[in-house]
């Protein structure tokens, strides 16, 4: 996968000739299987998650951040996920990868900071979207736990949080993690 993600970013800077302003890594897997624990969890599933949602991220961020490929300055926005601020039973692996992107978001802000480039995470709570219908189907309802507003988040409520952070208008936030939760962490 390394080379696709190098070759990917430095085909983007070439086709546009110049480097890029912003970027918004929104990689998130999460597997459909009922809730599992820990113990019964296979390596292979294991692999999967984190291969996607950590290990996918990190390649990613270690070539955008890579000289001259970043302008300065810049801004980097990961989605992360409320999973990686709490735990939920039965859901170790999406739990364990969304705690690493959170942890290497803040390790890759203090990187990047001298350079000009800010990164940030969102960090939502459940999401009507594709993959979330996929589990209520295969699981039945997942009830949104505890939301004081009382529903999932639209992709365009967390997408706004994201243009915001690769805006000017928040040029001097990095290293934050911004959840979009409804509340549900606050009770």
């Amino acid at each position: 996968m390394t080379p696709s993600v190098n070759a990917w970013i430095a085909n983007t800077t070439r086709h546009f000739k110049a480097s890029i302003h912003g970027c918004a890594n929104v990689a998130g897997f999460h597997p459909l299987w009922a809730p599992k624990n820990i113990s019964d969890i296979s390596d292979e599933e294991i692999n999967e998650t984190l291969g996607i949602n950590t290990l996918g991220l990190f390649k990613c961020l270690r070539a955008q951040l890579a000289p001259g490929i970043l302008n300065n300055p810049s801004s980097i926005v990961n989605v992360g996920s409320v999973s990686g601020l709490i735990g939920f039973a039965g859901d170790s692996a999406y739990v364990a990868s969304k705690h690493a992107v959170h942890g290497i978001s803040k390790c890759a802000a203090k990187e990047g900071g001298p350079k000009g480039v800010r990164v940030n995470v969102v960090a939502p709570g459940q999401t009507d979207t594709p993959i979330v219908r996929a589990m209520q189907e295969l699981n039945g309802t997942l009830a949104t736990p505890d939301v004081p507003l009382g529903r999932d988040a639209k992709p365009e409520e967390v997408a706004e949080l994201v243009v915001w952070l690769l805006g000017e208008q928040s040029s001097y936030v990095t290293g934050s993690v911004y959840r979009v939760d409804g509340g549900m962490l606050d009770i």
